[in-house]
């Protein structure tokens, strides 16, 4: 075991001992169904507050009407430049599941690797691909390596575009083909697909910091998702009809952070050059959710659904408002009341009485001018219903005699906390060190840990695991786009390097109130040392059955694989050694024992998630699912852009729309695994 020396040492040294008894108790007896839980296992997280900004009420007038809104814009194709949703990328237990088109080539690789080893653009994937770090034997990372690659599994994001100008009153948008050849087959253009692996939006509440690198800052700006980093931005605030720019950082709002990164990256949803205003404009101007149904027994819109049954069919798109009435009711009057008209001179808003007649594209009423705002804290709101706490560990640990987990289950828990080392990592009803109630210290965000070769400052919650090379993806270790004044090098991401920086003077004045404090002591033998390369945040465990594939390529296609990855000590320690978590070793588990782990993981599934039941319900969706393809060549026009907003050379997948009542109302079956595999299943290279 190793020591840390910080201020959680003392909690997960107890927590430790409690959870080496516990595996004791489970493993040392009979596969006997046992009647108590173990000590120190993980509450329900029922008993976790969702967290919300202490000033909420500043900024939003009606929580329903904002819920309503978030949820929305949410589901709302027409927000992409080319039909992209936010659930296009979050629709399968707030992930994705899609297999085809959905390899990167390493594009965030040092240098950057834009060849594909595993397929080509538009590639279908198969379970036989998986992992994509094949071993000959799993249990040990020095057998022979049957495959190898960098290419990551992911989502598939827009066509490389340049934007010229929306059109009022319609989802199409004007803009230039560009080429990317990367995500080319032939002469044909085919969608980009993002660098990392797609993590769930539900219960991504709990999170201090949101994204893989944890760029969405804990801190809303109200303008993109950096924080107080960006330290030129504000919002617009109506006095009277007097507005003025004020400066907002809104703690706690992670997922507002998050929300406004997809909307203008070039790579998932938008054009290259648009901006909020623009999107402001274009979605003030369409009715919501214009291109689906949305069912009329949704939990948050059915009251506004504009579909009818008849003759057993949904029929009727939208919703019956506007999206200008519906930010009036969920925000308070300030943010968007101003009659007065909005330009932007260098990125800078200037105020002038509204013209007669209606305002050009490059004039912004003041809800526009604020939409990145708008938008940012109204998906929070939706995205802060999305908690899955009704699993069967949720129920066991409230009632363990009225709910028992069974044998397999239990045993399997007691490796979780002991022998895997999982809860080291996967802490809390959270299941994950990353959570804001484990991170509300400020103080507790960076800590000193003893790693393979000395010790060093890192991030709570962000390691390193071996999962890739770290020249592959530096992670957490990455930079801003913003410049340290005092430096003249960009701002970092990283809590620690930050932390860093303010002990050494080297951080403006207006950051200080932001920068967690390095604990104390220093790193030996080198004091300035941060072991944070390679390093990513810790999903939540919660309903991972079925958000596959795994980690931040997406490199693991069912638990199993994942436990084994554990079981042998990663891929790339050795490599990794200055970044590793010292964690990461090889853990002798027996092949009982990897499927007691995964019986337990099982048990952290929300079945309301598995069949789509409220809160996880939703509107109709049409999502892009690779192209047309025979003999290498892309079928269709590619230039034509069909009625339901699609080219004519690509493939569609409907996900239909579900009410409150979920999937088996409508007579539709569970959602599934990836790929339909056994969450158990060793080896995917045989049927």
């Amino acid at each position: 075991m190793h020591d840390r020396v910080s201020l959680p040492t003392k909690r997960r040294a107890i927590f430790g001992l409690l959870a080496l008894a516990a595996s004791f108790a489970l493993s040392g007896g009979a596969r006997a169904q046992l009647q108590e839980p173990p000590p120190g296992i993980p509450g329900s997280l029922k008993n976790v507050p969702v967290p919300e900004p202490a000033d909420l009420a500043t900024y939003i007038k009606d929580r329903a009407a904002a819920i309503r809104l978030g949820k929305a814009l949410f589901w709302d194709m027409q927000l992409g430049s080319d039909n992209q949703a936010c659930a296009s990328c979050h629709f399968h237990a707030g992930a994705d599941d899609r297999a085809q088109a959905s390899l990167d080539p390493g594009l965030r690789a040092v240098p950057s690797d834009t060849t594909y080893q595993v397929g080509r653009p538009n590639f279908t994937l198969q379970p036989s691909h998986f992992p994509l770090h094949r071993l000959s034997d799993p249990s040990n990372r020095f057998s022979t390596v049957l495959a190898e690659t960098n290419d990551v599994v992911s989502s598939q994001g827009t066509f490389y575009t340049k934007f010229s100008k929306i059109n009022l009153g319609s989802p199409l948008e004007n803009f230039t083909v560009l080429h990317d050849p990367s995500f080319m087959v032939g002469q044909v253009p085919v969608r980009r697909v993002e660098p990392r692996n797609t993590p769930s939006v539900i219960n991504a509440v709990f999170n201090v910091q949101n994204f893989w690198d944890g760029r969405a800052s804990y801190w809303f700006n109200g303008n993109n998702p950096f924080g107080p980093l960006d330290m030129s931005s504000g919002i617009i605030v109506a006095n009277g009809n007097d507005p003025k720019v004020q400066q907002v950082r809104i703690e706690k709002s992670s997922l507002a952070s998050q929300a406004v990164g997809p909307g203008l990256s070039d790579m998932e949803m938008s054009s290259s050059g648009r901006t909020w205003p623009d999107v402001g404009k274009k979605m003030l101007s369409l009715p919501p959710l214009a291109r689906q149904i949305v069912h009329p027994n949704d939990s948050v819109l059915g009251a506004l659904s504009a579909a009818t049954l008849r003759k057993g069919v949904l029929t009727g798109n939208g919703l019956k408002t506007d999206y200008i009435s519906m930010v009036k009711a969920a925000f308070q009057d300030a943010y968007w009341s101003s009659t007065k008209i909005v330009t932007f001179v260098n990125g800078a808003p200037v105020f002038s009485p509204a013209p007669k007649g209606q305002l050009s594209l490059s004039q912004y009423t003041e809800m526009e001018a604020n939409f990145a705002f708008i938008f940012g804290l109204a998906i929070q709101m939706y995205e802060s219903t999305l908690v899955s706490n009704d699993s069967p560990f949720d129920r066991y640990a409230e009632n363990p005699t009225l709910h028992p987990l069974t044998a397999s289950q239990q045993l399997g828990m007691g490796i979780y906390m002991a022998k895997g080392r999982c809860a080291n990592c996967h802490t809390g009803a959270e299941f994950t060190n990353a959570s804001l109630s484990f991170r509300a210290d400020p103080a507790n965000r960076v800590e000193l840990m003893v790693m393979n070769n000395g010790s060093a400052f890192y991030d709570g919650g962000w390691y390193n695991t071996g999962a890739r090379l770290t020249t592959d993806d530096v992670g957490r270790v990455g930079d801003s786009p913003f410049t340290n004044p005092l430096t003249g090098a960009p701002l970092p991401l990283a809590t620690s390097k930050l932390g860093l920086l303010a002990r050494n003077g080297q951080l403006p004045a207006a950051l200080l109130p932001f920068v967690a404090p390095l604990p104390l002591g220093a790193p030996s033998p080198d004091p300035n040392r941060i072991a944070i390369a390679g390093c990513f945040k810790t999903p939540s465990l919660r309903n991972v059955e079925l958000t596959g594939p795994y980690f931040h390529n997406g490199g693991q296609a069912t638990l199993r694989q994942v436990v084994d990855f554990y079981d042998r000590g990663g891929d790339f320690p050795d490599a990794n050694i200055a970044d590793l978590h010292p964690d990461i070793l090889i853990l002798f588990m027996t092949a009982q024992e990897k499927d007691d782990l995964v019986s337990f993981l099982l048990a952290l599934t929300d079945d309301r998630v598995r069949n789509e039941k409220a809160p996880f319900d939703h509107p109709q969706l049409f999502i892009p699912n690779g192209s047309k393809e025979s003999g290498g060549v892309i079928q269709g026009l590619f230039d034509k852009i069909l009625a339901n907003g699609f080219r004519d050379t690509e493939q569609v997948r409907a996900i239909p729309p579900v009410g409150a009542l979920g999937l088996p109302a409508e007579g539709l079956p569970p959602i599934g695994t990836f790929l339909g595999l056994d969450p158990r299943k060793v080896d995917t290279t045989v049927p």
